[in-house]
């Protein structure tokens, strides 16, 4: 089904502001490219797909068109389940806001966001008349966020993919009736950048980057501008919420959290990091301390009889808390949860997360209680509570399950710290973690519960009742039953 825009004919040509011709040049020189590059990027913006209480969903690309009343983006990003707002961000921090579409194609992919707010005012990109000949490969630039974090344009070559129909069958879909022709992408990687535009060398929009999980499709595709131009053209005025798109027709890889995922290695050396960091320096991490440094313990404590004995940092346990402990663990839970929900990461990988995550949270649950997890936790929710700091981020959060309420797109366990207001909000059925071979399932938390969590904050939640921070879940395990209790501030409560 095409929902319509608010423009038709000679008015809507004029909002597309379609550019009069193309040519199929040769790249660009480094001073051209910089020219190009400072033309299209103000136009070009990082889409967020939110549900009512404004957590994350989905990240995606997007550009404004002609005059800067409408957004396109990847339909796959925002016609999701649960979407209720879309939030734009551009390269200079502008913002801008969406509740309302205009057009969504599902045989095409793409979508038309009506803007609200202060990004309204900016122009948009020019949307070319006709594909220039292509036979052979065309070079092109990409403008867009790479993995929806980093700002960039590359030069890449742009060629004939394949049909609607030979796509559909890769994807195990019904084919449309149209007889769209999809192009390829090829050149440099520029993963995570779904919705970003395609563009000649004067600026204007050739095609429409796309992101699909299509068996054995390897490069990424493309819908040419002219198709979306003939949709736009031919859609009846009508606006209508964001809540009401269509879903799209081809299954669409979606990014859940911002950033390029971490290779196996690289993400190997991290947790080698973490657990260097973590052996007490007292004792080296043997656990004891030996010879004359244990005489001296003991004729501190009133003892007479040198030897080895128990490490007083570490009180056995091999393991100690230091500040740089909660820093290592951060980086470490964020890496792995990009990875946990990355749409390209291998099955390997992502096994390779959960082991780390599943063996991390077992030694977590049996550090000592008072020298490790104690300043663990309230590190933990000192700074998830400092918005201030660039999100996304990691957590280790210790707490109880305050409640369970139910969201608008699934039920929510809402969790504070022990006795404190509840201010994080995870998913229920997201707590089971992405699926992966050789994982049980497991019974989910409930209210009363206490926990430690791990995973990715990713932005502010506002519920009816609750407001705090949204967390994409890593992985959980229970929690001590006794534990001194810290605010949300990360500092201890006064005893009651």
């Amino acid at each position: 089904m095409i929902h319509g825009v608010i423009r038709t004919g000679a008015l809507l040509a004029a909002a597309l502001g379609v550019a009069a011709g193309v040519r199929g040049e040769a790249a660009p020189t480094a001073a051209e490219a910089a020219a190009l590059r400072e033309k299209v990027m103000p136009g070009v913006c990082r889409i967020t797909a939110q549900n009512a209480w404004g957590v994350p969903l989905a990240y995606a690309n997007g550009f404004l068109l002609g005059q800067g009343r409408f957004v396109i983006t990847d339909l796959g990003a925002v016609g999701r389940p649960g979407v209720a707002q879309v939030a734009f961000q551009f390269s200079d921090g502008t913002a801008g806001a969406s509740k309302q579409f205009g057009l969504a194609d599902p045989a095409l992919g793409l979508a038309a966001l009506l803007v609200e707010g202060e990004s309204a005012a900016r122009p948009g990109l020019d949307l070319a008349a006709d594909m220039p000949a292509i036979e052979g490969g065309l070079t092109v630039t990409l403008a867009g966020w790479r993995w929806c974090k980093d700002s960039d344009a590359v030069s890449l070559r742009l060629g004939r993919g394949p049909s609607a129909r030979e796509l559909a069958q890769r994807c195990g879909v019904e084919a449309p009736g149209a007889a769209d022709v999809f192009l390829r992408v090829e050149g440099p990687r520029f993963d995570g950048a779904a919705g970003a535009p395609v563009v000649d060398r004067q600026g204007a929009v050739l095609a429409v980057r796309i992101d699909l999980a299509a068996r054995d499709l390897v490069a990424a595709l493309a819908v040419p501008a002219s198709s979306f131009r003939k949709t736009l053209l031919a859609a009846q005025p009508e606006l209508k919420a964001i809540t009401e798109l269509p879903k799209p027709l081809w299954p669409a890889r979606i990014l859940r959290i911002p950033g390029e995922p971490l290779s196996q290695q690289d993400f190997a050396n991290t947790v080698r990091d973490l657990k260097a960091a973590m052996v007490c320096e007292r004792c080296g991490g043997t656990g004891v301390i030996k010879g004359a440094d244990k005489g001296l313990v003991r004729r501190l404590l009133g003892g007479d009889k040198p030897g080895d004995g128990e490490c007083p940092a570490c009180h056995g346990d091999k393991i100690a808390y230091r500040p740089l402990v909660y820093t290592l663990f951060s980086t470490m839970v964020l890496e792995a949860t990009r990875v946990a929900w990355s749409p390209v990461a291998d099955e390997k990988t992502r096994s390779a997360v959960h082991t780390s995550a599943a063996a991390m949270l077992k030694q977590l649950g049996q550090a000592n209680v008072i020298t490790f997890q104690l300043p663990l936790a309230f590190a933990g929710w000192g700074d998830a509570g400092n918005l201030r700091k660039a999100l996304p981020r990691g957590a280790i959060l210790y707490g109880e399950v305050a409640e369970t309420a139910e969201g608008p797109d699934g039920k929510y366990l809402l969790l504070g710290p022990y006795g404190a207001a509840p201010s994080v909000a995870v998913r229920a059925d997201l707590l089971a973690g992405p699926a992966a071979k050789g994982v049980p399932a497991r019974k989910l938390p409930s209210a009363g519960d206490r926990i430690v969590l791990a995973g990715a904050v990713l932005g502010p939640f506002k519920a009816p009742t609750q407001q705090g921070l949204y967390v994409l879940p890593l992985d959980w395990a229970p929690a001590p039953g006794e534990m001194p209790e810290p605010d949300p501030r990360g500092k201890p409560k006064p005893k009651r």
